[in-house]
């Protein structure tokens, strides 16, 4: 693989990653993060730490793209890759769902939700990353993920503010 490649389609992942979640956070799903649950931060802090998710976020996408390529050595079909999609999504989101459960006290609801967004979140960023690596028209790739990215995040503030 092309490492130069794998690079850049992993920062345009990572990209459409953060607009799908901010897409549902931030607009979608915000209520839940206005009900009160002790496990929560307040606003302010949980602002301050936006930066972290989003870090974690670009670490599982770079993590995503290390197995997609190990697993993946020539162009796959596009059924294996949504194979492999729905059995990454389902392990990290059933996981981290488990993870939380048994040591915060968050709503069953919000857990659950939470969850089902990552799962989203997980799948389009390996068909993303999939598109990525296997197309021929690179910039035509990385223009859509980057206006899919804008678009989140206009349609998630569009939503908050309704």
């Amino acid at each position: 693989m092309n490492k130069k490649r794998t690079i850049k389609t992993t920062i345009f992942s990572w990209l459409v990653f953060v607009g799908i979640d901010f897409f549902f956070h931030a607009g979608v799903i915000k209520s839940l993060w206005q009900e009160k649950v002790s496990a929560f931060l307040p606003d302010p802090e949980l602002f301050k730490r936006i930066p972290f998710g989003y870090s974690s976020f670009l670490l599982l996408t770079i993590l995503i793209g290390y197995v997609y390529n190990k697993i993946f050595k020539a162009e796959p079909e596009k059924k294996k890759v949504f194979k492999f999609a729905v059995i990454i999504a389902s392990l990290f989101s059933v996981s981290n769902f488990l993870a939380f459960y048994s040591f915060l006290q968050i709503p069953i609801k919000q857990l659950v939700v939470f969850n089902l967004v990552y799962f989203i979140e997980i799948l389009c960023v390996i068909g993303s990353y999939s598109i990525g690596m296997t197309t021929g028209k690179f910039r035509r790739f990385a223009i859509i993920a980057v206006l899919l990215f804008i678009v989140l995040i206009i349609a998630g503030i569009m939503i908050q503010n309704l």
